[in-house]
């Protein structure tokens, strides 16, 4: 068994390139869960606001409305509503 020491410096270089493209892959398929889990949370974009049905790109027309949308959702998750 080669001792790490007497490794060469190119052996060290790869198992880190290797780490890191290993390291570099895990975060991107966890970014990738997180978007799927908010398209099935939120849906699809649909071209207006979700909470005041502003027209809009996205699916909600400004942080504000998020945020409110958001909360309402939350107090209705508490009271038992779906």
């Amino acid at each position: 068994m080669i001792d790490d020491e007497m490794e060469p410096m190119a052996d060290h270089l790869d198992r880190g390139v290797r780490n890191q493209e290993r390291l570099n892959k895990d975060a991107l398929a966890h970014v990738r869960r997180e978007a799927e889990r908010q398209a099935e949370r939120l849906g699809r974009p649909t071209g207006y606001c979700l909470f005041c049905e502003a027209d809009c790109p996205g699916r909600f027309c400004d942080p504000e409305c998020g945020a409110l949308w958001q909360r309402e959702k939350d107090a209705m998750r508490r009271n038992g509503e779906s």
